[in-house]
Parts: structure tokens; sequence; C-alpha cells
């Protein structure tokens, strides 16, 4: 913990588990940089995975640094990653800024999408909404695991075929 603290220059990793210290290390780093350069705090971009996370590391900057903690740039990284789409939309192609679809509008538009297509295999067959948990969690998974849209099919493609026995020929 101490080195994490202590390195200055380029990136540190710290992995540990919860309540370990990982805030503490994070904030005293951030507080010895901008002590030992000429760094400004507002050039710190803090980023987490949590809301929670962001309010700890608000809370622990303040006990460390004061006000100048409030400089600090500490956001969620999808929070960090929306005002970046929100500022830049026009360089990413977009016409108007994107909109983050809350939970009922993603219910809906899964519901839409489930019911406006026609379904080889997955077909709502009761409460379509029952599917959004599933498909919302199965999006995250093919995200995390970098899976494109391409690999996913053929994952599933090739699993059917075995499933069902049949051979490539």
């Amino acid at each position: 913990q101490r080195r994490a603290v202590d390195t200055i220059d380029g990136p540190v990793m710290v992995i540990a588990g919860p309540g370990t210290g990982k805030t503490q290390v994070l904030a005293l780093r951030i507080a010895n940089i901008l002590q030992k350069t000429d760094v400004g705090a507002s050039a710190v971009l803090c980023l987490t995975f949590t809301r929670s996370g962001v309010t700890a590391m608000r809370k622990r900057l303040m006990e460390i640094m004061g006000t100048d903690a409030n400089k600090v740039v500490v956001n969620t990284f999808h929070g960090f990653a929306q005002r970046l789409v929100e500022k830049h939309y026009g360089l990413l192609g977009f016409a108007t800024v994107p909109e983050l679809l809350d939970e009922s509008k993603a219910v809906f538009l899964a519901d839409e999408i489930l019911h406006n297509r026609t379904w080889e295999y997955l077909r709502p067959r009761a409460n379509p909404a029952s599917y959004f948990g599933d498909i919302k969690n199965l999006i995250s998974l093919l995200k995390r695991e970098s899976f494109s849209a391409e690999v996913f099919k053929k994952v599933i493609t090739d699993e059917m075929m075995l499933d069902f026995g049949f051979q490539y020929l």
C-alpha cells in the first residue's frame, strides 16, 4: 500500500478485497501527487465502479485535503463515459445527444423487440417483461467477455448443432 501511495508517475493497480483500505490508498496517492507535483486538483480523474465508491472517495479526499478535494473529478466509469458522450456526441456521429434508457424504457424496448420480431427459438409465451432481466444479464455478460454479435451467433449455432446432434459437413 505504501508503494502505491508513494508512486507518483504512471498507473498503479491495487488489488485487494473489501474493507482492506483501497479507498484510503487511492485518496492518499491523489493527495501525494498533488502535494509533490505541479498538477492541479482539477487535472485528477478518479473513477470507481459504484456511486457509493464515489461518495466514499469524496469523503476520504475531504478528510485528507479539505475543500481542494472538490476540484478532483471523482465519478463512476459509466457516469464519466456518459459525460464524454454528451460533450462530444457530434464527433461520435450522432446528430443529437444519445439518451440513456431508464429501467422502464429499457423494459419497453425489450418488450417491443420480443413482440415485433419473428423468433425461431425464443418466443415470449407469458409476460415478456419477465425476459428483460435475462436479456439484460446476457448483454452485460457478452460485453464483459468482449463477444461481438458475430461471435455470439457462431457460438450459439455451434451449441445448437451439438445439442441436436448435427454435424458440420
